[in-house]
């Protein structure tokens, strides 16, 4: 296989990664519909990181590792919220 070939395979989202950035679109948009401003940040960072995932196959690891936190962080700041309205102590939802 040459370079070429390698580096245009490597650059392509399997589907567990491409299901993983959906299960991601779907948390950002939850916090969104709670925060407007933070949902809008979080989606452009995304956006960013799946664009960054499709050119540069090398640091993949890197990347999904950071689109795994941002996830984390939104799905953290929704818990936080989904918990107050619920009248739960934060964390406990």
């Amino acid at each position: 296989m040459s370079e070429d070939s390698k580096k245009a395979a490597s650059a392509i989202l399997t589907e567990n990664e491409e299901a993983l950035f959906q299960i991601m679109k779907i948390v950002i948009a939850t916090v969104a519909a709670g925060d407007a401003v933070k949902g809008k940040q979080l989606d452009e960072q995304l956006t960013y990181l799946k664009n960054a995932f499709y050119s540069n196959g090398k640091k993949k690891a890197a990347i999904m590792a950071e689109s795994i936190r941002i996830a984390a962080f939104a799905s953290s700041r929704d818990a936080a919220r989904l918990a107050s309205l619920r009248g739960s102590p934060k964390g406990t939802a």
